[in-house]
């Protein structure tokens, strides 16, 4: 199965972040063209040395931030913008975490009205298409496979004594939506079915 790897390779991450920090240098710096005054999380890069990120410029206001990711050159050029409220059809959804994939492309989970999706950039910023999520919950995390599956974690909302209950939950998709599995991160991998 070739997605048995995924609770190893969450337990070396997480063994990786638990190890002890050493401080950095930085080598050097590039200033931007592009006056930035905040930087939300995630921070990505790809093969190129782009630097895909979500910033705050002058002006503008934290939700439409959080909604347009930029993409910079090693020079700090800003190349591309991936906005949400570039496309009607997105403009409604609530992005989450994001995912380079390997040509530049980007993947956004996204939370709507009506469910949960995976948003489509190509490399240069225009939007591409959206998959609804076959399971519905809050995803903030994305991963993308070459096969085009995602690895997406979020969290599942459950009623419970009258209560709304969050539990972490962390599930691979195929390149549709459709729940190909939930992952545990104790090392169960469970079928769609359970």
């Amino acid at each position: 199965m070739k997605h048995r790897a995924i609770p190893a390779l969450m337990l070396a991450v997480a063994g990786a972040f638990a190890q002890t920090r050493v401080p950095l240098e930085p080598v050097g710096t590039k200033q931007s063209a592009e006056k930035i005054r905040g930087l939300f999380s995630p921070l990505q890069c790809d093969r190129e040395g782009n630097v895909y990120l979500r910033a705050l410029g002058p002006g503008e206001k934290a939700r439409s931030a959080m909604r347009t990711i930029r993409k910079f050159d090693r020079q700090g050029v800003l190349k591309a913008k991936f906005a949400f409220e570039a496309s009607p059809e997105i403009a409604e959804l609530d992005p989450f975490g994001f995912a380079v994939g390997p040509v530049g492309e980007i993947y956004v989970a996204a939370e709507g009205q009506d469910g949960d999706y995976i948003a489509t950039f190509d490399r240069d910023g225009k939007y591409r298409s959206k998959v609804k999520l076959e399971l519905a919950f809050r995803p903030s995390q994305i991963a993308v496979f070459k096969s085009g599956d995602f690895l997406v974690s979020g969290v599942e909302f459950r009623e419970q004594n009258g209560k709304r209950i969050g539990a972490p939950l962390t599930a691979i998709f195929d390149g549709r939506g459709k729940l190909l599995r939930k992952v545990s991160v104790k090392g169960r991998v469970s079928t769609a079915q359970d």
